[in-house]
């Protein structure tokens, strides 16, 4: 259990770097979270309706924001 959430705060520190090309972007963030999650509670959220959520999808978009 600390394992997971020290990975989950680096996960947030990553985020709040001070240069904006460092930080990742949300979709890059959402993916992170549910490897940390865990397959098994993925498999639940997956029979919801049938609908993929937009962060799904993988675009290679997720290099960093650029603000």
């Amino acid at each position: 259990m600390k394992e997971e959430i020290c990975r989950v705060l680096n996960i947030g520190l990553m985020c709040t770097s001070p240069l904006p090309i460092n930080r990742p972007a949300m979709r890059r963030v959402v993916k992170m979270l549910l490897q940390e999650v865990g397959i098994e509670n993925q498999a639940k959220s997956s029979k919801k309706d049938g609908k993929l959520s937009p962060y799904y999808y993988d675009d290679g978009s997720d290099h960093g924001s650029v603000a």
